[in-house]
């Protein structure tokens, strides 16, 4: 079926979605806050019992777990209300004052006594929300709201009548800025598309191989059909016939996303004959485990064939490379959510026949990047590019601060290089973020507290590295554990003197010798914390 028949099929089987006289409220909330989606059920079993007509739909997280669970009302006829840290208590309070007016559940958006205002929130003054429109504002295991309410698949359509040479620029204006393995030039998915092999592979890696990064997990539990679809648009346009999805093992992400899967085949939306047109493709969903070298290409494919996830002596691998005998293209989760809304984006502005996703955004290339630190909190955005890393924290520090002072702020994960708090002013994206010899690629900015001690946070970063070593090369496996040696004695006060000069040596012979990318950042902490903080090293050999 095409679209407009897979649109009035959906329509059918959700109409409280056109429903007029029905009152939506959609609960937010992480499901790493399981206590908390008591909220939903409820609230329900209060709207049934009062015969209120209304209706409570559990959707993913927005990204921001310090403000969740988010009540979202959407009464006919009236704007959208959002409220943050609602409880059942604040949620039915909300439903009383509604009806003490004689209209039940009549928001009009007015502040409540003990519940926030959505626009008090400055963190969605700063977005541009692309990958991540949908996440909060659906119900993440609904293909009906996602067409209807999320404009879904409307890119996959636009996609199949497209003419490649737009399709190239769209894909482009996607990719801009999300960094990975695919931020290579454009041609570099032409050439995937121009070869003549029978059977081609696009491959997503959507495992976070940052263990602080949220994006991958963000976008699989709130809109994961975005994902989908990118993929399908991506596969249609270089002529990949089977694609596979990498998500992490031991969660739930498989056998949901399997169901997904199902429910497009259902609506002739993957498989043999996508939307009547001549084009076919299938995904695959593949397990593999949790690793910080797992976003480098050479790991991945060895994931494949169920193998240790060991580096490669050649530094960087072109995205487009023979695996298996097969023309293979890598991508990521954001940048396969992002190519969705592009696409989407393009439709509704050329057609104007599917309304535009609530959370949508309208303007140019975004990143996603999550703020978080120990005595902080967490909180996932999408920000236009060149956005400043000092900007982000400048907007939603109060967000997750809990009053605490900065000390020092980490870039990308443990592998990431340590800044001072005044030294920031780096714009958000994939190039900049090589001009200042930062991984942002993982989008992570941790936030380092006055009180934390910057020797065991260093020592911690590096073993975590040194314990992802695979060993093949000489200097990252002896050299990280080294490191981590001579900062346990610094931490202990066994340390000397020569040991931060020695520190240095060894940082610089990894970077210098290293095989693999992954070596060769793994000494970034330490000689960065040893340049800011070279003092506090200093205080406790002498204590």
């Amino acid at each position: 079926m095409d679209l407009a028949r897979v649109r009035v099929s959906a329509e059918s089987e959700s109409g409280y979605l056109r429903d007029q006289t029905c009152t939506k409220i959609y609960i937010a909330v992480s499901p790493q806050k399981s206590a908390e989606t008591a909220v939903v059920e409820d609230l329900q079993n209060k709207l049934q019992r009062e015969n209120v007509p209304a209706r409570v739909i559990a959707t993913g997280s927005f990204g921001f777990p310090n403000l969740e669970p988010i009540a979202v009302f959407d009464v006919p006829g009236k704007s959208t209300v959002l409220y943050s840290n609602v409880t059942r208590e604040s949620v039915f309070g909300l439903i009383n004052n509604a009806q003490g007016r004689g209209n039940p559940l009549c928001c009009t958006g007015e502040k409540i006594s003990g519940i926030p205002h959505i626009s008090e929130v400055p963190l969605f003054k700063i977005q541009s929300r692309m990958a991540l429109r949908n996440c909060g504002w659906i119900d993440p295991e609904s293909i009906n709201e996602y067409i209807l309410r999320g404009s879904g698949y409307a890119g996959l359509s636009l996609a199949l009548q497209m003419d490649p040479r737009d399709f190239a620029d769209a894909l482009v204006s996607a990719r801009k800025g999300r960094g990975g393995m695919e931020c290579s030039p454009s041609s570099t998915w032409t050439k995937l598309r121009e070869s003549r092999e029978a059977e081609k592979f696009l491959i997503c890696n959507a495992v976070d191989s940052d263990p602080q990064s949220t994006t991958a997990r963000l976008l699989l539990e709130s809109d994961p059909r975005s994902v989908l679809e990118g993929m399908l648009i991506s596969a249609c346009f270089t002529g990949a016939s089977r694609s596979l999805l990498f998500v992490k093992e031991g969660h739930d992400f498989a056998g949901k996303l399997r169901t997904a899967l199902e429910q497009m085949t259902e609506y002739s939306l993957a498989g043999d004959g996508i939307l009547d047109s001549p084009f076919s493709s299938w995904i695959e969903i593949e397990e593999v485990p949790e690793s910080l070298g797992s976003g480098l290409q050479a790991e991945l494919f060895r994931s494949i064939h169920e193998m240790q996830p060991l580096p490669n002596a050649i530094p960087i691998i072109s995205s487009s490379a023979a695996f298996s005998d097969k023309t293979v293209l890598v991508v990521n989760a954001e940048t396969m959510a992002s190519v969705s809304a592009v696409f989407c984006r393009d439709f509704v502005s050329g057609s104007g026949a599917v309304p535009r996703s609530a959370g949508i955004s309208t303007g140019g290339s975004a990143k996603i990047v999550t703020l978080t630190g120990k005595a902080f909190g967490e909180c996932t955005v999408e920000v236009p590019l060149g956005t400043t890393v000092q900007s982000v924290i400048d907007t939603l520090l109060d967000q997750v601060s809990n009053g605490k002072r900065i000390k020092a702020v980490q870039l990308g994960g443990p592998a990431g290089a340590f800044f001072a708090p005044g030294s920031l002013d780096i714009s958000i994206g994939w190039d900049s973020a090589e001009e200042s010899k930062s991984n942002i690629g993982s989008g992570v900015i941790e936030l380092i507290d006055a009180d934390s001690c910057i020797v065991r946070k260093t020592r911690g970063a590096v073993a975590q590295i040194q314990s992802q070593s695979c060993g093949r090369c000489l200097f990252c496996r002896e050299g990280s554990l080294k490191i981590v040696g001579i900062l346990d004695d610094i931490s202990d006060g066994k340390g000397r003197s020569q040991d931060l000069d020695l520190l240095v040596e060894i940082g610089e012979q990894m970077k210098a010798c290293c095989m693999c990318e992954f070596g060769r950042s793994a000494p970034d902490p330490v000689l960065s914390s040893l340049r800011l903080f070279r003092g506090e090293y200093e205080d406790l050999i002498c204590r």
